[in-house]
């Protein structure tokens, strides 16, 4: 029995504008923490913490995109979601998620790594100009080329269930379940994917024009530094910058790391709602 992809799609989205007020709910008071970890040490002058401030910022960005996406998938997927307005949850389903992500996203990476591997070597052993290359070669070039983006999507579609399930407690869904009710649909669930990655496909384009006319670059060249030797938290020497100057030297870092985020975020929970509407789809025709 097969899957709508567009119908699938079509629910993912509606899903995710639906609920995009709660979307606010859960990932602000992260937003704000991580923000506050990463200006402290330019506020408080303290310019040898930065790397310390910067290893906090990195695990609680990870913590804080797996306490969010578990949320978002009980939201979907269920009555028992939380409320609260402050939502800085700390608990073993949590950690489970993120664990389980983790093995998900190994799982991805090693195929990439042996299908690029593979073809590495077959590039080496037939190190042939373009123009001297049968056709039948080229091709085969195309082919490989295709796998090693598409072998680990298709890794991902078998094993993806497991992320809801663990999010709403269901421990009945482990990866060899997730493996077999997965069965037949990879390239259904590839599709919804892809589909619902879009907004990501379409921002990364144009992110860097877009980016320079929303936010002034110019103002750098008014502070007393070179801002290509601008680093987090260490100001170039002799300057003296005040504090203005300070978190006006931070934002041109930190504003394109949060902006990127954001968005990864946004991406990241419309490729989860899909995953939420697959997840249910499967277990009603598994009924």
């Amino acid at each position: 029995m097969k899957i709508s992809i567009l119908d699938i799609t079509k629910k993912s989205y509606v899903s995710f504008f639906k609920n995009l007020p709660y979307i606010f709910r859960i990932s602000w008071a992260w937003i704000l923490l991580l923000i506050i970890i990463i200006i402290t040490p330019t506020i408080i002058d303290k310019s040898t913490n930065i790397y310390f401030a910067l290893a906090i910022f990195i695990t609680l960005k990870i913590y804080a995109s797996a306490a969010i996406a578990t949320a978002w998938h009980q939201k979907l997927l269920t009555n028992n979601y939380p409320k609260n307005w402050i939502y800085l949850n700390i608990n073993k389903n949590i950690f489970l998620y993120l664990m389980k992500s983790f093995f998900l996203i190994f799982l991805c990476s090693l195929s990439f790594i042996i299908i690029g591997s593979i073809n590495d070597l077959r590039a080496t052993q037939n190190s042939v100009t373009l123009l001297n290359k049968p056709m039948t070669m080229v091709y085969l070039d195309y082919l490989v080329y295709s796998l090693v983006i598409v072998f680990p999507l298709i890794v991902f579609s078998r094993f993806c269930l497991i992320l809801p399930a663990t999010a709403i407690g269901d421990r009945t869904v482990s990866f060899h379940e997730s493996y077999k009710t997965t069965k037949g649909y990879s390239i259904q669930i590839m599709c919804v994917i892809l589909l619902t990655s879009l907004p990501l496909i379409l921002w990364n384009e144009p992110n860097q024009s877009i980016h320079k006319y929303i936010f002034n670059y110019e103002k750098v060249t008014t502070l007393n530094f070179d801002p290509k030797k601008v680093r987090i938290g260490k100001i170039v020497k002799n300057t003296q910058p005040n504090l203005t100057q300070k978190l006006q030297s931070l934002m041109i870092v930190a504003e394109p790391l949060f902006l990127t985020y954001f968005i990864s975020l946004l991406t990241a929970l419309l490729n989860l709602s899909a995953i939420s509407q697959i997840y249910l789809t499967l277990q009603k025709q598994n009924e």
